[in-house]
């Protein structure tokens, strides 16, 4: 049984080429660095849910636990278009984790971009590259870098399975 927990949103910042930071996936399957434990506060919370609305299941061992990553973008909105100075490339992404819902009535928009066509629509519009404004300021909770409290680096993690949390 798979159960997940989407209260809070963690990030894994790092430096990149161009100096920025920006939060890089990590899951037990990452080459140069590994991750087999989840946020305590997960564990708290799937415990917790599953006491009160699945007590035939309490006291059960989590076997394996892993953190599943979202493709958010700094405004939480959709990004469908080319990227500027990376010729060939486009995306279509983000969404703030809930954009495959929004696959059947967007689809179809996101193959007009694609191809080209309907450049001046309102969602495409809306949905074109663009930046942070430029002023350091984060503009959500995820930006807020390597010093913020959504990084993994500080939040105490566990693997669940190990030992059972009071609540």
């Amino acid at each position: 049984m798979k159960i997940g927990y989407r209260g809070t949103k963690y990030t894994n910042p790092r430096v990149q080429s161009d100096g920025l930071e920006r939060s890089v996936p990590i899951t037990r399957w990452t080459n140069e660095e590994r991750l087999n434990k989840i946020p305590t506060q997960a564990v708290k919370v799937i415990r917790r849910f599953i006491d009160e609305y699945l007590p035939e299941l309490s006291g059960l061992d989590m076997t394996m636990t892993r953190l599943c990553w979202y493709t958010d973008s700094f405004d939480n909105h959709f990004i469908i278009d080319r990227v500027p100075d990376k010729l060939g490339l486009m995306v279509a992404t983000a969404g703030s984790g809930h954009a495959f819902k929004y696959l059947p009535n967007i689809g179809r928009l996101v193959v007009d971009i694609v191809e080209g066509k309907a450049l001046d629509t309102a969602e495409a519009k809306a949905w074109r590259w663009r930046r942070p404004n430029g002023t350091g300021t984060p503009v959500n909770k995820l930006m807020e870098g390597s010093s913020g409290k959504r990084a993994l680096k500080n939040v105490p993690l566990s693997s669940g399975a190990t030992r059972r949390f009071k609540i």
